[in-house]
């Protein structure tokens, strides 16, 4: 029992932390919803840790100063986001009281089918072959205080630093978790990762829902609902989105495929879609750093999608200014890949 408290508390904490972070990115007169500023606040702590593990780890700092810094500038950012957008909040607030409750019964059939998913990966833990590189390396950063110093296979110290891990440092992330959860790196990648990354990709289904069918929430609710019912089914292959997401989510590269490429996909539509879009579109920046900290993978697939997308909005908008735009968002995975040469 007191270990669910423990969860449950830990969770909540974190939650609260994310939303003041995801604040940031809210200005006055502007309807974001809850999920929304919630789903920002998540990419916004993941894209601060890849830039905060790149700094610790070049310069040879331990791991604890760069978790103890992390986590005060996290905590200290987002007291002063509540304190600063406590307006915003109020109107938040009564928001969600007006809002008409009773036709969220369309949700219940996909929450339930998310609760077994959930309930089956936390329960019914599976055993990965890449966990001895993943999961070790979250225990080797723990067990040594150290960042890609020593090697999770052997104990040893290692000459040079693995080039891939380095610039994504998602093993590190899953230590720090688990030093705030109280639990042993490979506890907590098998149990409470499920917990919390399986609802958080069927928050970016959500957003989809939501684009693709706008306020009708039979429509979004049963579109939730076969999202569901197709991952369930979805085993057919190692290498498809359902075997990452219910399979093996604590792995950098399942969350990358699992979550934030569709989420970048969502706001590359929403970009798409939308005219003059070009300011707010800088948060695309950030999300590509959340995509590079899963795996070395999202640093190829955030400026590759971003570049695309940039074309065709240019091609439809006839805009050349966009292609500037799209040039400056892929900035931020443009110098980790010249890192990556730099490393190796």
């Amino acid at each position: 029992m007191m270990t669910v408290i423990k969860i449950f508390l830990a969770t909540a904490g974190l939650l609260v932390l994310a939303f003041g972070l995801g604040l940031l990115w809210v200005k006055e007169g502007r309807e974001d919803s809850s999920l929304e500023i919630l789903m920002k606040g998540i990419v916004t702590a993941f894209a601060a840790f890849e830039i905060a593990a790149l700094g610790a780890t070049a310069a040879n700092l331990p791991y604890h100063v760069l978790a103890l810094g992390y986590q005060g500038v996290v905590i200290l950012t987002a007291a002063g986001s509540f304190y600063v957008k406590r307006s915003i909040l109020r109107t938040l607030g009564k928001r969600i009281l007006q809002k008409q409750w009773k036709s969220c019964v369309w949700y219940l059939p996909a929450l339930l089918l998310i609760v077994f998913q959930v309930y089956v990966g936390t329960v019914d833990t599976h055993i990965d072959d890449d966990d001895a590189f993943y999961v070790a390396t979250a225990s080797t950063t723990l067990e040594t205080d150290s960042l890609f110093q020593y090697s999770s296979y052997t104990g040893e110290r290692m000459e040079e630093k693995p080039a891939r891990y380095v610039l994504s440092p998602f093993p590190v992330f899953i230590a720090m978790l688990s030093e705030i959860y109280r639990m042993p790196p490979a506890v907590f990648a098998h149990t409470c990762i499920p917990l919390l990354m399986i609802p958080l990709a069927y928050m970016v289904y959500f957003l989809f829902g939501r684009f693709l069918f706008g306020k009708s929430r039979k429509k979004r609710g049963i579109f939730l609902l076969l999202i569901a019912w197709m991952n369930l089914f979805g085993y057919y292959s190692i290498y498809t989105a359902s075997t990452f997401l219910l399979i093996r989510i604590w792995q950098g590269k399942a969350l990358l495929a699992s979550v934030f490429i569709p989420l970048l996909l969502f706001y590359l539509l929403k970009w798409y879609v939308e005219k003059k879009q070009q300011k707010k579109m800088w948060y695309l920046s950030v999300v590509s750093l959340a995509l590079a900290l899963c795996s070395s993978m999202g640093i190829f697939f955030a400026p590759l999608m971003i570049g695309v997308s940039g074309l065709l909005k240019c091609v439809k908008e006839r805009k050349s200014i966009i292609l500037f735009y799209t040039i400056l968002l892929c900035i931020p995975c443009g110098i980790l890949g010249v890192l990556y040469l730099f490393v190796k």
